[in-house]
């Protein structure tokens, strides 16, 4: 018996499976072993199995066929940037997850960006600043205008591996966006004040400040941060109320 003892251990369980599908032992269309086998086989609950088989299908490599049971559908692993998409999807807090993630990213992106920062570089994030005051000004949510202006700066680090990882979790960002930013919208002066902080990080990369755009970039995403943990708190109250 192949026993694991460790914390997630869905997760170590998932990853046995995987491995006997990408080495061939299941392959496309197989009936995989039900719950209980797989339970057996390494010494573990029925549910951890059960939330094992749930990571694979987030995954695209197993589907569940009413009637039948676990079916292989796919032999390969997922590239990272999928893997990377599917544990922001997956995770109960993932819009905390990704904002995270994104003050690793973009706090020294920044810094880089205001050393590496061009005339033209400088020309198109102001374009891209004045896009988005011109949609909180008409009193939109702004994500996608949100959204193009961080990416673009990204880009004007020069660095590609910034820009790849903003490309590949934008379509989660550009969501979480929408939610984060809807909420600042409807408190009194939420809007001015995301704007300003916009216009810091500008005005230090303008003035080839790394420092400056760092202690920007950081106070921007900690508001965001902080006003996302009241929304969730606010959120778990109203459903507790609720129940």
């Amino acid at each position: 018996m192949d026993l694991i003892k460790r914390v997630r251990i869905y997760e170590m369980v998932a990853e046995k499976i995987k491995a006997l599908i990408t080495g061939g032992q299941y392959q496309v269309g197989d009936l995989l072993p039900t719950e209980r086998e797989f339970a057996q086989r390494y010494g573990v609950s029925r549910s951890a199995v059960r939330e094992a088989m749930i990571v694979l299908h987030r995954l695209g490599m197993v589907d569940n066929i009413p009637g039948k049971g676990t079916v292989v559908v796919s032999g390969t692993e997922p590239s990272v940037n999928e893997y990377l998409l599917e544990l922001l999807r997956a995770e109960e807090q993932s819009i905390i997850n990704l904002l995270e993630l994104r003050k690793g990213i973009e706090i020294e992106a920044v810094s880089l960006a205001a050393k590496r920062c061009t005339k033209k570089n400088l020309a198109v994030l102001q374009e891209k600043l004045e896009l988005l005051e011109k949609a909180v000004e008409r009193g939109e949510v702004a994500a996608k205008e949100d959204h193009d202006f961080h990416v673009t700066l990204a880009s004007i680090t020069k660095n590609d591996l910034y820009i790849t990882v903003m490309t590949a979790i934008s379509s989660v960002m550009q969501n979480t966006l929408e939610k984060t930013r809807a909420e600042t919208l409807n408190k009194p002066g939420g809007p001015p004040r995301v704007l300003s902080e916009h216009k810091a990080i500008v005005h230090a990369i303008k003035n080839n400040d790394a420092e400056e755009a760092r202690k920007a970039m950081r106070l921007h995403l900690d508001n965001v941060l902080h006003k996302t943990y009241q929304e969730l708190d606010h959120k778990s109250i109203k459903q507790m109320k609720g129940r």
